[in-house]
């Protein structure tokens, strides 16, 4: 753990009892009440003494570890960084999230992807002027013989590493599985965990393990989660890139979704897929400008995938099933907050790389749906999947069912999320299946979102830009955040939790690929695929 990583631990520690960490940075709380800064009940002296004194302490005990000969110059200028960031944001009086994510943490990716990381705690982005991108990422906590599983795959990577590179570095060690037979399971470490049947899943090849062929059991759980699904299926995934009949795309994950929904189709079955993923490509660049040639790029093939051209998903669809959002939609997350006493929006990034089957399998990992990550050949990838062993009372189309106690809470507790119903009393979230809930519940709330946040902010991407001409216009349109605030906060108290839709028709007059002069066309498709 590094320096900036060991004080933003102890940071954390002390905010964690104010408010979760999970619900900081710009304004993931519920956008109906007033935004007010994390100090809002506490003493500000106070607040600021005590990041001081946890500040020193930090900086005290870790010197005190290591000798002055010990620091080299990074680690020295570190400390002189901190202590910069510390006097210069007491000067500012920044609050709240401004205040506490250190350095490069306080990012915005579309606005200036990450440089300079040999100097932390040196922003990279005004806080005083640019909101921080906010981040929705899934982890899983694993114990027994999935986590041995998961750890002989750490060696196995390390060790091939080892061997091909610095073989005789002895700063490197080669490493070796602790045992080799039978062990004594470990005891429970967190006392709400959940039993569930575990197995370790990768995507490798030659080139990360040096076995001679691709291993793709991620990509094979995915199909057999959706070929299997009886009700439905929630995916959340930073890219969806996956097309049939495209040489440049060869995962099968678009395929099988196509095959399930035209089976419910057929069968009359009432049958959803909910697909989460980020409004935009985390990629510095606006577009339409010379510097977004990667924002443009995976946007073309995202779009490529979803519902754009005749081998996308949903133009797929629509001549085997009339209307496919019966069946299938795409959302992303935006939030809204205010900034020096002025409306701001952003896109909430979806980081996360999950899917959820009738609240009974879960798969979590770092793989996405693209085949950078589950071909084998490219990413190397980990991910796990949990089946309930556990079983309570479920509803799905109203029909009374059991349901995994693991795959139903937390497909429970991400609705609450993206729904703005963290307590879970306004909301019934036990059947995602029936018309109440996914078509006036979760699809109303997401389009009433999109259209607020659209009049409120112009924001984009958006249906209303079929080019770039049209994409500058609004842009350069008056916001009405800006020419009337009262009447832009009442309007956005209309907005709950960040669900938004994804714009099927965003510059689809345009070509997002590559083109003369940028130097990323001499980059091979694969490379964005």
């Amino acid at each position: 753990m590094g320096l900036k990583d060991t004080l933003q631990t102890k940071i954390l520690r002390f905010t964690k009892s104010n408010e979760d960490i999970s619900t900081l940075g710009l304004g993931i709380q519920p956008p109906s009440t007033p935004v007010t800064p994390l100090t809002a009940g506490i003493d500000r002296e106070r607040f600021r003494d005590k990041i001081r004194r946890v500040t020193l302490n930090f900086k005290t005990s870790w010197k005190q570890s290591r000798s002055d000969s010990d620091l080299d110059e990074y680690e020295t200028q570190d400390l002189n960084d901190m202590n910069k960031f510390f006097r210069s944001s007491d000067d500012l009086g920044l609050q709240g999230s401004s205040k506490l994510w250190f350095g490069k943490d306080y990012a915005n990716f579309l606005l200036r992807d990450f440089r300079n990381l040999d100097q932390p705690f040196i922003d990279i982005i005004d806080r005083n002027t640019t909101p921080r991108m906010p981040w929705h990422d899934i982890g899983g906590f694993i114990y027994g013989a999935g986590a041995r599983d998961l750890s002989r795959h750490f060696q196995e990577r390390w060790n091939f590493v080892k061997r091909n590179k610095v073989k005789d570095d002895h700063r490197y060690p080669f490493l070796l599985p602790k045992a080799y037979g039978n062990y004594t399971p470990c005891p429970k470490l967190i006392t709400n965990a959940i039993n569930c049947s575990v197995q370790a899943l990768r995507s490798v090849g030659k080139w990360s393990t040096g076995i001679h062929e691709n291993e793709i059991s991620i990509q094979n759980a995915f199909i057999d989660m959706i070929a299997n699904a009886k009700y439905y299926v929630y995916i959340e995934s930073q890219f969806f890139i996956s097309l049939v009949g495209d040489s440049n795309v060869r995962n099968g994950i678009a395929d099988a979704l196509f095959k399930r929904i035209v089976k419910a189709h057929q069968d009359k079955e009432t049958f959803r897929v909910y697909v989460v993923m980020p409004l935009m490509p985390g990629f510095e660049g606006q577009y339409g400008s010379s510097k977004a040639t990667a924002l443009q790029a995976i946007t073309h093939w995202n779009y490529r995938s979803i519902s754009q051209g005749q081998q996308s998903l949903l133009a797929r669809l629509a001549k085997e099933v009339g209307d496919a959002h019966k069946y299938i939609c795409f959302f992303g997350l935006r939030t809204w907050s205010e900034m020096s006493g002025q409306l701001v929006s952003e896109i909430v990034y979806v980081h996360s790389k999950l899917i959820i089957v009738d609240d009974s399998r879960v798969l979590i990992g770092s793989a996405n749906v693209n085949d950078r990550s589950l071909l084998g050949d490219r990413d190397s990838e980990i991910s796990v999947i949990f089946d309930d062993t556990e079983f309570v009372r479920g509803t799905m189309n109203g029909q009374n069912v059991q349901v995994g106690k693991f795959g139903s809470s937390l497909r429970k507790r991400l609705f609450r999320e993206h729904l703005g119903d963290f307590d879970g009393t306004q909301i019934n979230f036990n059947d995602p299946v029936c018309d109440a809930f996914y078509k006036d519940i979760w699809l109303a709330t997401a389009g009433r979102n999109t259209t607020m946040f659209e009049k409120v902010f112009n924001c984009i991407p958006t249906d209303s830009a079929f080019t770039f001409v049209q994409l500058r216009e609004i842009q350069a349109a008056d916001k009405l955040s800006q020419t009337n605030p009262s009447e832009a906060r009442r309007l956005l108290t209309s907005i709950r939790g960040y669900l938004v839709l994804i714009p099927h028709k965003f510059l689809c007059k345009e070509y997002l690929a590559p083109r003369m002069p940028a130097k990323e066309i001499l980059a091979p498709v694969y490379f964005w695929t």
